[in-house]
C-alpha cells in the first residue's frame, strides 16, 4: 500500500543540518500509526550531502535518495521529488525545518474542509515568527511581493506568504501542479500558485510557527537578478498555453 504522506526535501549543501532535521522528522512520525516517507533529493551538492544522507537511507528504508551532479535549483529539485513520491499526501519542507515538522497537523487540518494545496505562511497575523530575517531581507520581501502583484498575480489578491518552504497538496493535486510547472529556480512556488488559481484549485494560506535560520543557502545576489526574469518567463508561458 502507498503511505499516507510523501515528505519532500530539496537538499544544497545540507550536510551539517539534514541529519538533524531528519531525525526530528523521524521521532514525530514515531509514534504516529501512519506510513510515510522521506524524499531527500541532493540537488548537485559539492559537499558532502550524498554521502551523509546515502548512509542514512540504508539504516531507515523510510528514507529514500534522489541524486544528480548539476545543481539544477530548489523548484527541480522539489518537482523530481514529488514527482517520484506515492504518498496519498505530499509535502514539501525545507532542509533546516525553519517551520517545525508538527505544523504539518496544522495544514491537515484544512483537508478535511476541502482544501487540495494548503501552503504555510509568515505573512499572518496569527504566524509564530519566532526569528525574524534580517532588515535587509525583509525589505527586498516587500519590494518583491509588489511586483509579484503587478507582473504575476494581477486577477487575483497576491497571498501574504508565498515563499514559505511549508506546502501540503494532495496526491492529485501535486502531480497535476507540478507535471505543469516550468521553474526550476525559487520562483517555482509562485508559479504553483499561479497555476493552481487559475485552474480554480482549492488553496489555504495557513499562519505557522517559523524561525530564520542564519546559515541560510539563499543566495541574495543571485535570486536580485534573476528572479524578476523567472517570473516575466512565467507570464509568458501562461500567454503561450504551457499552463493550459
Amino acid at each position: 500500500m502507498n503511505p499516507k504522506f510523501s515528505i519532500i526535501i530539496p537538499a544544497y549543501n545540507e550536510s551539517n543540518r539534514i541529519v538533524r532535521s531528519l531525525n526530528k522528522i523521524l521521532g514525530y512520525f514515531k509514534n504516529k500509526k501512519v506510513g510515510y516517507e522521506i524524499i531527500i533529493v541532493n540537488d548537485g551538492s559539492p559537499d558532502n550531502t550524498f554521502n551523509v544522507v546515502r548512509d542514512l537511507s540504508k539504516k531507515n528504508k523510510k528514507i529514500r535518495v534522489i541524486s544528480y551532479n548539476k545543481n539544477r535549483g530548489k523548484g527541480y529539485a522539489v518537482k523530481t521529488g514529488v514527482l517520484n513520491s506515492s504518498g496519498e499526501y505530499i509535502l514539501f519542507t525545507d532542509a533546516d525545518l525553519s517551520t517545525p515538522i508538527e505544523e504539518l497537523e496544522n495544514l491537515m487540518d484544512w483537508t478535511n474542509q476541502g482544501y487540495d494545496f494548503i501552503f504555510g505562511s509568515r505573512g499572518i497575523d496569527s504566524s509564530k515568527v519566532k526569528v525574524k530575517q534580517p532588515l535587509y531581507r525583509r525589505i527586498f520581501a516587500f519590494l518583491a511581493k509588489v511586483y509579484v502583484q503587478l507582473v504575476v498575480f494581477t486577477f487575483a489578491a497576491t497571498p501574504k506568504d508565498t515563499q514559505c518552504g511549508f506546502k501540503l497538496f494532495t496526491r492529485k493535486t501535486a502531480c497535476f501542479l507540478f507535471r505543469k510547472m516550468k521553474i526550476d529556480g525559487g520562483m517555482f512556488d509562485i508559479e504553483l500558485l499561479y497555476i493552481a488559481k487559475k485552474w480554480g484549485i482549492k488553496t489555504k494560506e495557513v499562519p505557522v510557527i517559523w524561525a530564520n535560520n542564519t546559515d541560510s543557502k539563499i543566495k541574495f545576489i543571485k535570486c536580485i537578478l534573476f528572479d524578476p526574469i523567472d517570473l516575466i518567463k512565467l507570464r509568458i508561458y501562461d500567454l503561450a498555453g504551457k499552463y493550459n
